[in-house]
């Protein structure tokens, strides 16, 4: 089973044909309770939501008009996750 865990910015921005298949894609939607223990979630908001939160204070400065370039696409994970594979794909 997977689990998608957006925050819930994100998923208001997200088209939804996208949020349909991902709910489709899964066996079983997961109960709320669920998210929270989820192995996922601690890593990603001690580790990651503070540098994205950084990286978005950044973009509100306006500093790529003064051409500082920011991170676009953040692919995260452990060695031999399939990162390259994921940009491989976009491009």
């Amino acid at each position: 089973m997977i689990w998608w865990l957006f925050p819930r910015h994100w998923t208001s921005t997200l088209p939804e044909n996208f949020i349909r298949f991902l709910n489709r894609s899964s066996s079983a939607s997961p109960q709320p309770s669920q998210l929270l223990s989820a192995p996922i979630v601690s890593p990603y908001n001690d580790k990651i939501r503070p540098l994205l939160d950084a990286v978005d204070k950044l973009r509100h400065l306006k500093v790529m008009e003064e051409g500082i370039q920011l991170p676009t696409i953040v692919v995260v994970g452990d060695q031999s996750s399939g990162k390259s594979s994921v940009l491989e794909s976009l491009a």
